[in-house]
């Protein structure tokens, strides 16, 4: 791993909504901290609701990070677009296939610290 970055377990239970519909939960997020960066919540794509989104076709590169494909959230109401991303590990295999979330389109909170 790069020492500009650092995976850390978040701890607790997560949840990420949208609207007040629940569209990720998962106790086993993690947070990706870099230098000068707010902290970047990540869950396994296992823990989201995937129905919800679809693949742009656009990539998201990060030097660091690696490459991350963008997805478009579909709720009843709206699209969010570019609401989430999901990255595919090449440089970085312990991000492979989790997704990170726009915490300016979504709410991302800890439901508890246990």
């Amino acid at each position: 791993m790069s020492d500009e970055i650092r995976i850390i377990e978040a701890g607790g239970n997560w949840v990420v909504r949208t609207g007040g519909a629940v569209i990720a939960e998962s106790r086993r997020a993690r947070e990706i901290l870099m230098p000068g960066q707010p902290p970047q919540m990540v869950m396994p794509r296992e823990d989201v609701a995937m129905s919800l989104f679809e693949e742009r076709g656009d990539v998201l590169t990060c030097p660091v990070r690696g490459r991350a494909r963008w997805l478009d959230l579909h709720t009843s109401a709206r699209v969010i677009e570019k609401a989430a991303w999901i990255w595919e590990g090449e440089t970085l295999p312990e991000l492979a296939g989790m997704v990170g979330f726009d915490p300016e389109r979504l709410n991302i909170e800890q439901l508890s610290t246990i």
